[in-house]
């Protein structure tokens, strides 16, 4: 009989919040317009429970900081400040 081994919650949890942080970390600094737009409204409705770690938090602060600064397209400036 084969027994299935899964790795506990906690780890699995951890694993799932670095693939976002990492998905989400491209998409901002990509600087694509859909990209961006789609991360920032992503970020927007998990804002409550994204990110876990504190380190994800405060990357994810800085990219938004830097785009806040330098974003020339108006309608994205609004949605990042928001």
């Amino acid at each position: 009989m084969f027994v299935f081994s899964f790795p506990p919650p906690a780890a699995l949890r951890s694993l799932f919040c670095s693939s976002v942080f990492q998905a989400l970390s491209q998409l901002l600094e990509s600087g694509t317009y859909i990209g961006v737009r789609n991360a920032v409204i992503f970020l927007s409705m998990v804002a409550s429970r994204f990110p876990r770690r504190a380190s994800h938090g405060e990357r994810i602060i800085a990219v938004l900081d830097d785009l806040a600064t330098s974003e020339k397209r108006p309608d994205l400036q609004a949605l990042i400040k928001s």
